[in-house]
């Protein structure tokens, strides 16, 4: 129905990758900013990336659980047996569903990219995968749990979601009141 124009959102979760060049980064991240026997980049200059800087999720109600944090960039958490875990998802509206799971002290990475609509599906596939590397099974349908996790992205918002459209709207004014420059510093100016 829609042509996405992704190139505004592209630092929030474009990927302009290949296969290969995925699988090297994510060995970067498993051997510590080290690939192929030579530091890129030394283990204390990417340490602000994969520990935690922030809480972004504190426990509710259970003093057993504990927080999520936030480095810079990355999702840091932990897994089901105590594992520091790296992750992020993104999503778009118009065809985009990502997700990454880092877990260093298994030695193991997931990066799950998709054109489809956020429906929980890259997430799923990672946390399926997180159990299988944890527990040897997967214990819930990561499918559904997930699916229904992404269910408030479809529901609309707005002062005017719901609401009927005017049975008599305003027409446009005529294009002499439009014409002008408009001012964009990421597009360039439009004329």
């Amino acid at each position: 129905l829609y042509q996405r124009q992704p190139d505004a959102q592209s630092p929030a979760g474009g990927v302009s990758s290949s296969v290969n060049d995925v699988a090297q980064w994510l060995t970067f991240l498993l051997q510590n900013g080290s690939y192929k026997g030579r530091t890129v980049v030394k283990a204390e200059g990417l340490l602000p990336a994969i520990s935690g800087q922030i809480v972004n999720e504190r426990p509710s109600k259970d003093p057993t659980v504990r927080p999520n944090q936030y480095g810079y960039g990355f999702n840091v958490g932990t897994t089901t047996a105590g594992r520091v875990k790296l992750s992020h998802s993104g999503a778009f509206m118009l065809g985009a569903g990502t997700a990454f799971t880092v877990i260093p002290a298994a030695g193991v990475a997931i990066v799950t990219l998709t054109n489809a609509a956020p429906v929980g599906a890259a997430e799923a596939l990672n946390a399926t995968f997180e159990e299988f590397v944890e527990s040897g099974a997967s214990s819930a349908d990561c499918i559904t749990l997930y699916a229904q996790r992404f269910l408030p992205f479809y529901v609309p918002e707005g002062s005017l979601a719901g609401q009927q459209p005017p049975s008599q709207p305003v027409a446009a004014l005529g294009s002499n009141v439009y014409a002008g420059t408009y001012v964009n510093t990421y597009c360039g100016n439009a004329v």
